[in-house]
């Protein structure tokens, strides 16, 4: 990263595939830490459907 002071002297072919490269990243990141946050709540939200019902739960539910 460079300081606002500095002076850029990069080729334009460098500086565009640093950019890139940088993108690649943020976009790895943000769909690492994204998928996590989704799956958490979700794997939660799967075993609870999945939990059997009390014979009284059953009986609210169908009346």
């Amino acid at each position: 990263m460079t300081r606002f002071d500095e002076p850029i002297v990069q080729s334009p072919t460098k500086s565009v595939s640093e950019f890139n490269e940088n993108i690649e990243n943020a976009k790895e990141t943000f769909l690492a830490v994204f998928g996590h946050d989704l799956r958490t709540p979700m794997a939660a939200i799967c075993d609870l459907a999945q939990t059997p019902l009390a014979r009284i739960d059953r009986k609210l539910i169908s009346t």
